[in-house]
Order: structure tokens, then sequence, then C-alpha cells
């Protein structure tokens, strides 16, 4: 019996010790469902080490330790994503609304194999004041690479998939004071889309701005809109625009419908004279910014296309530069209320040229009604 311990120990050393002349591999933690408080609670172990076929592999009384599972057709989970779950909303982690919301999606959603680590955002409030809260719960995986999963809306013991986009990320929720609204966003390589939510008669709706482009809502009376284009060049010879811009367009939510609305800019047409310093064009640009900004973007080689001003003070002014093969499109925005230069990637701009932004402003992006 001894020699048997002490060649099933020598086995156990020489697996422990095999490969330890390769590469640090990447390394999560595991918990431990034993009981046995004379072990470690936890095991580190390596998931390249281990193949897709393998189930389980364990030492001579720690089977319980290591338990990772990988179907062959899916990446394999960190088992430790539910310590991350990203809460927002009215009510937090603890809440007993949050608890309540987390346990009927556990119960009613109805998803095989249910791994409660795989909840990664959890968005909890009265989205409808009808003095009871409903949750969006955020259901999938995540690695270094991307977020994968599906949304699902829950009131009492109801729960519905209300989206399911191969790559997207949870973010949060807007209050718009006598309602909220619940939102994620679609990542791509080089734009996001926002998928926006509100609850009508107990159930999750998508509302009017969903799908546009990506929304930043932190002041609801003046929310924007990215919308991804290609319109930064138009080349002659292919006869097609060409080069991404992301360009925010203006919204407001309007308290007595329930929606968000667009502001709308009023045109201000580029006429015979748009490229006359003394003509109409040019006056109206300097009177609306209150410096002569027309005179500027005209010394830096620009002709003027049109321009539109929104009733929430912005001033989109389109212009172009003609070269032999094409156009180069750019604009530039003025908060004329604020007296300050708006541009989509930098703070503090205090110059036209540094307002300078790529693409073609319209007067509306929304569709109309």
């Amino acid at each position: 019996m001894k020699m048997y311990k002490l060649l099933l120990v020598g086995m156990i050393m020489a697996l422990l010790l095999t490969g330890c002349d390769k590469k640090p591999k990447e390394i999560y933690r595991v918990e431990s469902n034993t009981e046995d408080t004379s072990q470690e609670s936890s095991q580190q172990i390596s998931l390249n080490e281990l193949s897709q076929e393998d189930e389980k592999a364990a030492m001579k009384g720690q089977e319980e330790i290591l338990q990772v599972k990988a179907d062959k057709d899916k990446k394999l989970v960190n088992p430790l994503l539910g310590q991350s779950v990203i809460y927002a909303g009215e009510f937090g982690e603890e809440d007993n609304e949050t608890v309540k919301v987390i346990n009927s999606f556990a119960e009613n959603a109805g998803i095989n194999g249910f791994d409660k680590t795989k909840i990664l955002g959890v968005t909890v409030a009265d989205f409808d004041s009808d003095s009871e809260a409903e949750g969006f719960v955020y259901y999938g995986f995540e690695d270094e690479q991307f977020i994968s999963g599906e949304w699902y809306f829950v009131k009492a013991n109801n729960v519905e998939l209300i989206y399911n986009q191969d790559v997207y990320g949870f973010d949060g929720y807007i209050d718009c004071g006598n309602k909220k609204m619940a939102y994620v966003n679609e990542y791509y390589t080089t734009s996001d889309v926002s998928r926006i939510f509100e609850v009508i008669d107990g159930h999750a709706v998508e509302t009017n701005i969903s799908g546009i482009g990506s929304i930043n809502a932190t002041d609801i009376k003046n929310t924007t809109i990215a919308v991804s284009r290609y319109d930064a060049t138009y080349d002659l010879d292919l006869e097609s625009f060409m080069g991404h811009t992301w360009n925010p367009y203006y919204f407001y939510y309007d308290d007595k419908e329930g929606i968000f609305k667009e502001y709308v800019g009023e045109k201000i047409a580029a006429s015979a004279d748009a490229n006359d310093p003394e003509g109409a064009f040019a006056a109206k640009l300097d009177e609306l910014c209150g410096f002569d900004i027309y005179e500027q973007i005209a010394a830096l080689e620009y002709s003027f296309s049109d321009a539109y001003i929104r009733d929430n003070g912005i001033l989109n002014i389109n212009m172009y530069i003609e070269y032999e093969s094409s156009f180069d499109y750019s604009n530039i925005s003025y908060d004329c209320k604020h007296k300050k230069f708006v541009n989509t990637w930098e703070d503090n701009v205090n110059t036209v040229a540094e307002a300078i932004c790529d693409g073609i402003y319209e007067a509306a992006i929304m569709p109309e009604e």
C-alpha cells in the first residue's frame, strides 16, 4: 500500500511539473465547490492547457475544484464573469428590486444550461412610471476581443428576448423624468449604433430614435446621436463617395409626447453670392456667430455649400475644396448660444482651423413621418 501511495504521488508531481519550461499562459481563477476548509478554496489553472474534449481534470481528493467545460463550437468562458456585472438604473446591486429581477430571469428565461455568471449587465428601474420595477438583463459572454450575448426584458414573472446581436455591449439607461429608457450599443469595426427601448403596456418597445447612430444622452434637452457615413470625399473618376465620418445630430426629449425629437436645421442657402464676402450668405453667418467666421473660413481656401441653424443654437456650415479629380467635403459647427466652436473629436477648440471636421451636414437625420 505504501508503495502504491508513493507511485501515485510521483505521478501527480510529474503532471504538475509538465510544461514548466513553456511560456507563461493566461490564468483564470476557478472557484471550488468543496466544503473542505483544510484545502484552499480555489485553484489556478491555465485554460490553454485544456482541450475542448476534456470536460474535467482533477487531482485525487480535489475532483470538485476543477470543472471547466467547453463546447467545441464555443470559446472558453471566464467562470467569474458574474463578479463584474454592470448595474445601472434606479436600483443597485443589493436592492430588493434588482434581486427580484435577477431571480425572475433565472427562473423564467428558459435558457438551456443557464449560468448566472453569464449575466453581464442589469438595468432595473420603474421605466413606465407604474410604481413597479422592470429590468433589462444582458446575458452572454465576453473575452479580450469582443462581447456577445442577448438582451432580455423582465417584468414580474414574464421574460422576453428583445434583442440578439452577435457583437454588442451593455451600456445603461436614460432618465427622462416621466419615463426611462434602456439601451445597448452594437459595436462594429469603426462605428456603433444604439438600440434604445422603453416600456409600453408592460412590454419593451424600441423607441423612435433607436438604430440611428451612437447616442450620448447625458442631457436629455441636448442629446446627440453620432451618425456614421461615407461622405468625406467624392471621387470624380469612381463617381462615388468615400471617407468615413461621424457627425452628431441633435435631439431633445419632449415631455408631453414622451418621445425624442430632432433639432431640425433651417437652411441658409448658398446662392450665387455664397463665395462673395460682401454677400447675404456671409453676412448671415457673421451675424449668427458674432464675428467674421465667413472670412476666416474663406482664408483657408474653402468654398461654401450651405449652412443650417438649429433651435438649440448650433450652426453647421458645409464647405468644400475642389481638386482635379475629387471634392473634399468638410464642416464647421459653432454654438451660437454659448459662443464656442463644437468639434466631434476635440475639446477646448478655439479657432476655425481646429474646428474643421470631415463630412456633410443635412437639415435632419430622422426619417420624415
